[in-house]
């Protein structure tokens, strides 16, 4: 199978059950849009929520594996803030084990303030 891209117009071959799946997947993200890639996280341009972009974004913004693909900051809408007091514990694990810069207590709190405003109810 070869996929052609008019804007780039490069034929890109996709081979095989992982190829189709690949496929299927972007074509999939195309139409319904991914988290923070495609569609608009709300409060982002807040100074909470700028917040939450920058120091989340430091590892969800990154590529994994790969392919180079993010997956973006994770859209608060859709955990409970009981969820993410979880979450929020279990990252701050994660930024120890991985030697990086712990959050500030003032960057916590507007993190938990973000989360807080636009959790899924």
């Amino acid at each position: 199978m070869t996929i052609v891209c008019r804007r780039v117009s490069a034929a890109i071959p996709v081979a095989g059950r992982r190829g189709r799946f690949i496929l299927q997947l972007l074509a999939i993200l195309w139409l319904a849009g991914c988290g923070g890639v495609f569609t608009e996280i709300p409060g982002l341009n807040t100074a909470d929520g700028r917040v939450f972009a920058q120091r989340c974004g430091a590892c969800h913004g990154r590529p994994f594996g790969d392919h180079g693909i993010t997956h973006g900051v994770p859209d608060p809408r859709f955990r409970t803030m009981v969820e993410w007091q979880a979450v929020l514990t279990r990252m701050e694990e994660l930024m120890r084990e991985k030697g990086m810069q712990p959050l500030t207590d003032s960057e916590r709190e507007a993190i938990t303030r973000y989360l807080n405003h636009h959790a899924k109810s």
